[in-house]
């Protein structure tokens, strides 16, 4: 539920959110803060590199990484307010406080 002012309450309502067909996987975050205070987010996705290596020395091509570095796909990148960002933050304590949540009910449930 989002509230716009004191008058007006309405309701999200997110049509294509089940439709998508690959969903990537974030694993990087970049999170910048202006002078004026807004936040840019940047999601992004770093992906293992494919380690094919010679048969006959397979470490070699895993030596030769170290150091180097994975490029990372933007995903996207967003600029939200103060506000938006606290109710980021408030969201994203509430679904890992509800995973965490779970996931002990059922270790429980497992273990009677």
């Amino acid at each position: 539920m989002v509230t716009v002012s004191e008058t007006v309450t309405f309701r999200l309502r997110w049509d294509e959110i089940d439709d998508a067909d690959a969903v990537p996987v974030a694993n990087q975050f970049a999170i910048q803060v202006t002078p004026q205070g807004e936040f840019f987010i940047s999601v992004g996705q770093v992906l293992p590199p494919l380690v094919t290596g010679d048969p006959d020395n397979p470490g070699a091509t895993v030596v030769e990484l170290e150091n180097s570095e994975l490029r990372v796909r933007l995903l996207g990148k967003f600029g939200v307010t103060p506000q938006v960002m606290f109710e980021l933050y408030t969201l994203l304590q509430r679904q890992l406080q509800a995973m965490q949540e779970q996931q002990r009910e059922a270790a429980e449930g497992q273990s009677e």
